[in-house]
């Protein structure tokens, strides 16, 4: 979403198994800010979610841990 809500993209769908992972690469790139919203439809067990921004020019990244929505 952009920074006022508003939709910029739908990633697919995406099932996971037990401790599997899944990397989007670059899901902001057609607005560069904004924020994502995840959602689990099925399942039980803990749910984990977050997202990275690397700096270009020193490529370190800073961790953004997921929130809950209210």
């Amino acid at each position: 979403r952009s920074t006022d809500g508003s939709r910029i993209a739908t990633l697919p769908s995406v099932t996971l198994r037990p401790g599997e992972r899944r990397q989007f690469n670059r899901p902001l790139a057609p607005r560069g800010e904004g924020y994502a919203v995840v959602t689990r439809v099925g399942g039980e067990g803990r749910f984990v979610a977050y997202g990275v921004v690397n700096d270009n020019a020193t490529g370190s990244g800073s961790l953004f841990e997921m929130t809950r929505a209210e």
